[in-house]
């Protein structure tokens, strides 16, 4: 579950909470709890304007968890971190994200887990059908590096999203993963969620009070204008998160299930 503050029309605030069940099967052992909560900032530094292009940073600080969640595979016991950074070009079929990430996992207990630094690159072409549905590809890489080991994994992502109203988002996505190990090793998942933003601001003006169009298909007057961005992230597994970072001073909350 997230929490998303607005700051004014660039800035939101955000605070995360996350519960896993691991069930990996072949006699290994089961272990459910809460992993690593979350809190971080997206910063919309570049507006769209005739070059019709945005870019934000996305910092993020994980919490720790205690040291039988980490044993358990839960999550981290120290203190880790990410930042992002989004690039939207608006296209005449919708618009093309490109995400970079970089971060940095600790943990207690080193020995056992040595700190990983993983970076991710991605691209996501994004087709706005109609005022209410969106479909998004997201197709990207990861590195991870500890020690001297580095392991690259790649990912394919296929997600909808639709809005029957202002106020509520309801996502559905496929997410592909493999390594290049040797074995190598693949995963698929699939992830659903929801966004209900509760409260809004009191008058539009600026960016709020513009209608944005993409592939032609003009925005309602009430509605704020929100550019609309797959932001990935992976842990012990992959999740993803429509986000709406052209922001109001409004809130909202997303629920995300993965199986």
């Amino acid at each position: 579950m997230v929490y998303t503050r607005g700051l004014g029309e660039t800035v939101d605030l955000y605070a995360g909470a996350v519960y896993v069940d691991l069930r990996p099967g072949a006699g290994s052992d089961e272990a459910r709890g809460a992993g690593n909560p979350t809190v971080g900032a997206r910063w919309r530094f570049l507006d769209a304007s005739a070059s019709e292009t945005s870019a934000a940073a996305k910092p993020e600080f994980l919490l720790p968890v205690s040291g039988n969640a980490e044993a358990a595979a839960l999550g981290s016991a120290n203190l880790g971190g990410n930042l992002t950074f989004i690039l939207c070009q608006d296209r005449p079929f919708g618009a093309i994200h490109i995400n970079a990430s970089a971060g940095r996992l600790r943990y207690r207990a080193s020995g056992n887990n040595p700190d990983s630094t993983p970076m991710r690159l991605s691209a996501a072409p994004v087709w706005q059908l109609n005022p209410q549905w969106r479909l998004a590809l997201d197709i990207g890489a990861q590195w991870v590096q500890s020690f001297e080991q580095r392991v690259r994994t790649g990912s394919v992502e296929l997600g909808a999203s639709w809005s029957p109203d202002d106020d509520l988002d309801l996502a559905l996505s496929a997410i592909r993963t493999a390594d290049y190990q040797n074995p190598g090793t693949s995963a698929l998942a699939a992830t659903a969620g929801l966004t209900w933003r509760f409260k809004k601001e009191r008058a539009a003006s600026g960016c709020r009070a513009r209608q944005v169009a993409l592939s032609g298909a003009s925005r309602r007057a009430s509605r704020c204008p929100r550019q609309v961005a797959l932001i990935t992230r992976s842990s012990a597994s992959v999740s993803s998160i429509w986000a709406r970072f052209c922001s109001s001073s409004a809130m909202a909350v997303s629920v995300r299930v993965i199986t």
